[in-house]
């Protein structure tokens, strides 16, 4: 029988972060398990605040002073970053793992050319002169749809979708097998918004990276990734093929997300979800949705669910949740505001 499994390039185990802040430890990230192959693209998704761009930076090496990884593994291939030397990371960042940050505005040097920009970035990392560099920018330019002759500009005279395709191009400059991209749209129009992951969807077609996306919604991640990422407060709460997870959400979290989508079709409003994320400053021994959600019991307030399979006949459906069992029953009652109302912890 022939092998399907694609090559896992990037594997997260058991990884736990936090912020010192004000000398209290404030938790970022707990129990972070996943793993990206070749040439997929994921999607992770969440409220502000949830950990996604603090998993990014920690993948990419690159977190604030303030921040620690207490526990886990970031496996490139068989290589684990946490344990790599700061110039083995630095050979690895741009080369093998790239990123797109939310402001392109605050990725590029205002008082520098883009094009000098990129070419410093190839030259720092690959063996070639100025010429060689310049050529490659300008191979660069012309992939994400910018006239070459804008190399000499400074990001300044760049529209806001110009300097989001010029950040991309600086993350794509060293061939990297996986992108990294952070809300790269959150400060564009729609219309420049489809034309930036228009152009990433080519781009990734062509050069098979993988990529993790970022975002907040939810229904782009349906539209243009295969899995998805559910993270509240610094845990994965679901996971799984994104048209079944969003399809039949096992953690009430996700139903909540689904069914805040605007849907023109659909005989319903859509819903907010009541309350806010907990105070991650302080310790929380049971499931950190428990105060918002509407399934909520004594047993959610005290004990911690694991991460499980949702399906017996699948393992990459993966929920972290107590009553995952029961949503099946009660998944339609989900996009009732007046159900979410009720949320509270009961015995």
């Amino acid at each position: 029988m022939a092998n399907n499994q694609k090559e896992v390039l990037l594997e997260i185990k058991n990884l736990d972060a936090h912020y010192n802040v004000d000398g209290q430890p404030v938790s970022a990230l707990q129990d972070v398990n996943f793993a990206i192959q070749k040439g997929e693209r994921v999607g992770l998704v969440g409220e502000s605040g949830c950990g996604k761009s603090t998993l990014l930076k920690a993948i990419m090496g690159v977190l604030a002073p303030n921040a620690q990884i207490t526990r886990g593994a970031i496996k490139l291939r068989e290589v684990d970053l946490l344990q790599a030397s700061q110039e083995q990371r630095r050979q690895s960042r741009w080369n093998d793992i790239a990123m797109i940050t939310q402001s392109a505005l605050n990725a590029l040097n205002p008082v520098h050319k883009i094009g000098d920009q990129i070419i410093e970035a190839i030259q720092s990392h690959r063996d070639v002169d100025k010429q060689q560099a310049r050529a490659r920018a300008t191979e660069l330019f012309e992939l994400v749809g910018v006239p070459p002759q804008r190399l000499d500009d400074f990001p300044h005279q760049f529209s806001g979708g110009m300097r989001q395709r010029a950040v991309i191009a600086m993350a794509l400059a060293l061939s990297p097998e996986i992108v990294l991209a952070d809300e790269p749209t959150t400060a564009l129009d729609v219309i420049v918004q489809d034309q930036i992951f228009e152009r990433l969807d080519l781009l990734q077609k062509e050069q098979a990276f993988s990529m993790i996306l970022v975002t907040h919604d939810l229904a782009l991640v349906v539209e243009s990734c295969s899995r998805i990422i559910v993270m509240y407060a610094g845990m994965i709460v679901e996971k799984g093929p994104t048209h079944e997870v969003v399809r039949r959400p096992f953690h009430p979290y996700t139903a909540g997300l689904r069914y805040a989508i605007p849907d023109p079709s659909a005989e319903y409003e859509p819903i907010s979800i009541p309350g806010a994320p907990p105070d991650l400053s302080q310790q929380i021994k049971g499931c950190r949705f428990a105060p918002r959600c509407p399934l909520a019991t004594s047993k959610c307030e005290l004990e911690m669910p694991p991460l499980v399979s949702s399906l017996a006949s699948d393992a990459a459906r993966q929920t972290r949740c107590h009553h995952a069992d029961q949503m099946d029953q009660l998944r339609d009652r989900f996009h009732d505001q007046s159900f979410w109302q009720t949320a509270k912890t009961t015995s």
